[in-house]
């Protein structure tokens, strides 16, 4: 549900701008959209095994097909603008929740993959990732009138 909030969000304030910005909140709708496709599952020998194997495999060549102009879009606008990024991310409270949030994902992805644990996870993982994920969502709901502004 958490991801599902971002990604209306993102493309709720992606129809409200113009320009560079625009591309940017529709570039982290895709990355959004890519980490929704990550979280779901089901059981692959349950009633739903099919639905399981729909999101991993044509649902992400489709996620990745659609995403690839989005992000090239989104890049494009970034070096347009290249101040209203770090504008947005770094002088705003918001901005600093998102980025705080992604470095949350980031350990996350350290733990689950044995960079920072040899032994494994230990249950941290899901924590820390949900934790950057409401962090993330937090993070998106920034004013429309503050978004503006940074550009």
């Amino acid at each position: 549900m958490i991801l599902l909030a971002m990604l209306v969000r993102y493309i709720m304030i992606g129809r409200q701008l113009h320009g560079s910005l625009r591309a940017m909140f529709f570039g982290a709708a895709v990355g959004v959209a890519g980490c929704l496709f990550r979280e779901i599952e089901f059981d692959q020998d349950g009633p739903y095994g099919w639905l399981d194997w729909m999101f991993r495999v044509p649902g992400r060549i489709c996620a990745v097909m659609v995403g690839l102009p989005v992000v090239f879009f989104a890049i494009k606008g970034t070096l347009r603008c290249p101040g209203a990024l770090p504008r947005m991310a770094f002088m705003t409270c918001w901005g600093r929740l998102g980025c705080l949030g992604m470095v949350f994902l980031l350990v996350a992805a350290g733990v689950d993959q044995r960079v920072f644990n040899k032994n494994g996870s230990l249950g941290w993982e899901e924590s820390i990732e949900t934790l950057g994920y409401l962090l993330l969502a937090v993070s998106s709901f920034i004013p429309t009138d503050l978004v503006k502004s940074c550009e």
